[in-house]
């Protein structure tokens, strides 16, 4: 893994948790969009949203994140390029963006840097807050976005 640096992060709260994203990543934020349900994905697969006349997927962040869902809550849609496909993450709020500093981050601890975890970075404290940097290119296994492909096709 590579090592964390100092970035520029977007923060969203998922429930009563906190996430931040590198703003490399980030392409915009919006109200939520309608979905259409996709069979055949992951739990924090929503569906397929319409945006900016692409089929985008859109995920669950706190089902991605938590295991607990936040999308009928969800405020706000984060759409993400990540390896040049289009994501959306649907999430309780946006806050803000905010610089991440190398002191207050720290690599995910070996025991959590695996399997269902593969898609956090890691952990940082920002305003006395646990926060979660995402690994953006973790967040669609390949099979998933494979799945999206043909029911989108």
């Amino acid at each position: 893994m590579s090592e964390v640096q100092a970035d520029w992060v977007l923060v969203s709260s998922v429930g009563s948790r906190r996430c931040a994203i590198s703003l490399r990543h980030v392409a915009e934020t919006m109200r939520p969009l309608p979905v259409d349900p996709i069979r055949g994905t992951p739990p924090f697969v929503i569906g397929l949203s319409t945006i900016r006349g692409a089929a985008v997927p859109v995920l669950d962040a706190g089902l991605l994140l938590f295991d607990v869902p936040c999308a009928r809550e969800a405020a706000r849609f984060v759409t993400l390029d990540v390896e040049g496909r289009r994501v959306a993450l649907a999430v309780t709020s946006v806050v803000g963006v905010r610089r991440l500093p190398i002191e207050s981050t720290s690599m995910l601890p070996p025991l959590l840097d695996a399997g269902p975890q593969a898609h956090i970075e890691a952990v940082a404290r920002l305003d006395a807050a646990l926060h979660l940097l995402l690994r953006t290119a973790h967040l669609v296994p390949e099979s998933t976005w494979a799945a999206l492909d043909a029911s989108s096709a």
